[in-house]
């Protein structure tokens, strides 16, 4: 599961109105899930337990790959109240594309979107020390961006150690993330 802010958990605690179906379906990609801390209604007690979870984890041994989902968004997020019809791509008749099968898609082609999720990203590596990423539905992004992702990761201390992984294939297994500054396994 992500850890930022998932919509159809935040509508089950009547912290906002409406329904929604799908579990990772994100208002937003930058504040921490509620339902994992112990008072969802303060956004500085979510951001604190976040962190403690992370350095316990860490503390344990256990690397943190976070399931980052930018690709597709609840349609009503900031994002498109921010600049309405940038951030996700549409079709001639001015619908929602749908590529994610969600509903919508992200357009990482267009420069502000790029940088949103670049600094997202790099956000969650820098204050959270994430171990690495894994994007649902890659090929929903274009390939310039994803790139760029990879080189800014790469300019971090300790950088080149932080994996951005595409969805996990049914049927294949993929090896887990060293902690960040723990020797690889062979």
């Amino acid at each position: 599961m992500p850890i930022f802010l998932i919509l159809a958990l935040w509508t089950r605690q009547n912290l906002c109105c409406g329904s929604i179906t799908g579990a990772t379906t994100p208002p937003t990609t930058t504040c921490p899930e509620g339902s994992y801390s112990t008072d969802p209604t303060r956004g500085e007690v979510r951001i604190r337990e976040c962190k403690e979870m992370i350095a316990a984890l860490h503390a344990a041994g256990i690397g943190v790959v976070m399931d980052v989902v930018y690709n597709h968004m609840y349609r009503n997020a900031p994002l498109n109240d921010t600049v309405p019809c940038y951030f996700f791509r549409q079709n001639e008749d001015g619908s929602f594309s749908n590529g994610s099968g969600c509903g919508n898609e992200f357009a990482s082609e267009r420069p502000m979107a790029r940088r949103y999720m670049i600094d997202s990203v790099l956000y969650w590596a820098q204050e959270y020390h994430i171990d690495g990423f894994r994007f649902d539905l890659m090929g929903l992004y274009d390939a310039e961006s994803m790139n760029l992702l990879r080189a800014e990761l790469d300019s971090l201390p300790g950088g080149r150690d932080i994996p951005a992984v595409r969805r996990a294939v049914a049927g294949r297994c993929q090896r887990p993330a060293p902690v960040r500054g723990q020797q690889k396994q062979p």
